[in-house]
């Protein structure tokens, strides 16, 4: 029987470290911005170009256009494929700038690249305001209209990077001002 339960361990033993082996290596990958191609057409000729198209389509036209442009873009281009959700943050700050409202930009909204129109709204947003309090007062209702609270709690946090100067622990702490813990939590 001691025969029997030493050959598991060894086998759980190998499979452990199997799992952590091939595990270890695909995160080095992943996280190698020096390899990665997504950090390599990020910036891009290629990149730039798409970008500059869809944001004149915003400007021209609408944001949700040039959303359905995007989507359309992601089947056939892989540099926009990979950049895709950037390319919606983009879009959505396009809007923002462009209606200088925050319902009537997202009355364009859909979850194209995991919201990332939505996110580059709010960004817009907060990029806008002046001061920590006008941004305190902001988060109390910016996200009481939107239906997916979460998605815009999450977008909060993004829109407070841009108001900080990418300055994590000012954010976080302007995050911590959220009455509830899932907004604090998601922000």
């Amino acid at each position: 029987m001691k025969k029997y339960i030493l050959i598991i361990l060894i086998i759980l033993a190998i499979g452990i470290f199997g799992y952590f082996k091939i595990s270890h290596k695909i995160i080095v990958v992943n996280l190698n911005p020096a390899t990665s191609q997504v950090a390599s057409s990020w910036g891009s000729p290629e990149y730039n170009k798409n970008l500059n198209e869809l944001l004149s389509v915003v400007n021209t036209q609408n944001p949700h256009i040039a959303l359905q442009e995007l989507a359309k873009r992601m089947t056939t281009n892989e540099i926009v494929f990979q950049n895709c959700h950037v390319m919606a943050h983009a879009i959505g700050r396009a809007a923002y700038k462009k209606y200088q409202d925050f319902d009537a930009t997202l009355q364009y909204q859909d979850t194209t690249c995991s919201d990332g129109y939505l996110h580059g709204v709010i960004e817009g947003k907060f990029t806008s305001l002046k001061n920590t309090q006008r941004a305190v007062d902001e988060l109390k209702t910016i996200c009481s209209k939107y239906t997916y609270a979460d998605r815009c709690w999450h977008g909060t946090g993004h829109g407070l990077m841009f108001f900080t100067d990418n300055n994590l622990p000012k954010a976080l702490s302007i995050c911590n001002t959220y009455s509830l813990s899932r907004a604090r939590e998601r922000c």
